[in-house]
């Protein structure tokens, strides 16, 4: 018996579905943890600045490059929680329909 054309798309649709959000679960994860070694660089760069190891120029600039470093990824994040939220709101859209 041949699958019906509107099953074939739907099985399709809910692959895809999931394919989707297996990427961005991994993308999250690997961006999770670059913000996180960026926090740690934060914190020993504070530390030999308060050491007197790192001189305020050098901190200054190390402290703006980690900065911009967290900023990009905390955007990256945020545009995955928003390609997950269109990815839910599609899939539950086609169940509703």
């Amino acid at each position: 018996m041949p699958v019906r054309p509107a099953v074939r798309l739907a099985s399709l649709i809910d692959i895809t579905h999931t394919q989707v959000l297996e990427r961005v679960t991994t993308e999250k994860r690997v961006l999770s943890a670059r913000l996180s070694d960026a926090k740690t660089l934060n914190q020993k760069l504070i530390l030999q600045k308060v050491n007197g190891e790192l001189s305020a120029e050098d901190f200054a600039a190390a402290k703006e490059t980690v900065t911009q470093q967290s900023a990009d990824v905390e955007k990256q994040l945020n545009a995955l929680d928003t390609e997950i939220v269109i990815v839910e709101a599609r899939a539950h859209r086609r169940s509703t329909a």
